[in-house]
């Protein structure tokens, strides 16, 4: 699995700082020995300086899991060198490899980590061969700085790198919610957020015994519209009414949804027939308004929509779908009456006092 290069930043710095402090450590354990006659350790701390950066420059050039997998094995590889270096001093070499391990398992799992624990091992075993094997407990406590330090560094840097991609996955999800619920082409509602939303408007209003009004409105011979200007140009035209639409309606529990071809619908909660008929006419007028020459309609030389406008209070013998039936007859009544005007189909005896415009 690919990742970005700018993944391979995240363990950069930290591994950085972790090599500088190990270097520090192993100096503080070993500065009395430190001469002429003990290359191999200034070799081994020349390494550590220049590690970070070859590991960051393979991940550039190869930027896949793997290659970042491995980087961390050698960094565990390194602790157990690093432990002989200081004389297997759990207090000093310790942090170290919890921190480590405790990163793998957070970014890799927990596979990783016992790969990591063998790693150490094995660096701690092939250092025997080259350094001799001593055990001291000098409690130095210039030495803990450097391995505390650096304990509290990694597990903090981890912990901010997984509150990052909490944040990132939240986004990438509200993002895809929102696209999952979102039309393509106008941005407004869908017909499956459309469906979810009248249903709990329904009962909402069931309970409450307010009005529930819905409108349900269709671009006039907006086929020949698309046959006449071309699909890209139906696609502008169907955004601009959408958001034209959606612009008619002020509250925040109304709902403008796209929820055919030419069709849309609003959910007009506490809202009663009287209501419902004046936002009707807003969005009647201001589509007119829009003067979007349509050459192709029999009603007018503009695009022009019919409205068909449905109202219920809700009772346990009807459906959010008899509502939504009944303001898809009232528009097939304006489409039979000439198009270009408003057609209501009340839905029982609405008791307007128990509603609010």
């Amino acid at each position: 699995m690919k990742l970005s290069k700018a993944a391979g930043t995240f363990d950069y710095p930290i591994r950085v700082a972790g090599c500088l402090l190990v270097m520090m450590n192993v100096y503080i354990a070993r500065v009395p020995e430190l001469d002429s006659t003990h290359l191999l350790i200034w070799i081994i701390l020349l390494l550590f300086i220049i590690y970070p950066h070859i590991a960051f420059a393979k991940f550039v050039l190869n930027p896949t899991e793997k290659t970042e997998a491995n980087s961390l094995l050698v960094d565990m590889f390194a602790i157990g060198l690093m432990a002989n270096l200081v004389y297997f001093n759990p207090v000093i070499f310790l942090p170290y490899y919890i921190a480590n391990s405790a990163a793998i398992y957070a970014m890799k799992g927990i596979s990783l980590v016992f790969k990591g624990l063998l790693a150490a091992i094995i660096g701690a075993l092939i250092s025997i061969p080259i350094f001799g094997f001593e055990y001291r407990m000098d409690m130095n406590l210039y030495a803990l700085i450097p391995s505390f330090l650096y304990l509290f560094l990694a597990t903090h840097y981890v912990s901010y790198l997984s509150h990052l991609r909490g944040v990132i996955l939240n986004k990438a999800k509200a993002k895809a919610e929102v696209q999952a619920n979102s039309d393509s082409i106008t941005k407004i509602a869908n017909r499956r957020y459309f469906d979810r939303k009248l249903e709990e408007q329904w009962w909402r209003s069931y309970q409450s015994q307010q009005a529930l009004s819905m409108l349900a409105i269709d671009i006039d011979f907006f086929k020949n519209y698309n046959d006449f200007y071309g699909h890209p140009l139906g696609d502008d035209c169907l955004n601009l009414v959408a958001q034209t639409i959606a612009g008619s309606v002020t509250r925040s529990s109304d709902l403008v949804a796209r929820t055919g071809g030419e069709e849309f619908n609003i959910i007009l909660p506490n809202t009663n027939l009287d209501g419902a008929y004046m936002v009707a006419k807003k969005v009647l007028a201001a589509i007119e308004a829009l003067q979007i020459e349509h050459r192709g309609s029999d009603v007018s030389n503009v695009v022009t929509v019919s409205i068909g406008v449905s109202s219920i209070i809700p009772v346990a013998s009807f459906s959010s779908r008899g509502l939504m039936l009944a303001a898809d007859q009232a528009l097939y009544q304006a489409k039979r009456e000439g198009r270009n005007r408003i057609s209501v189909k009340p839905l029982f005896k609405v008791d307007s006092s128990k509603a609010e415009i």
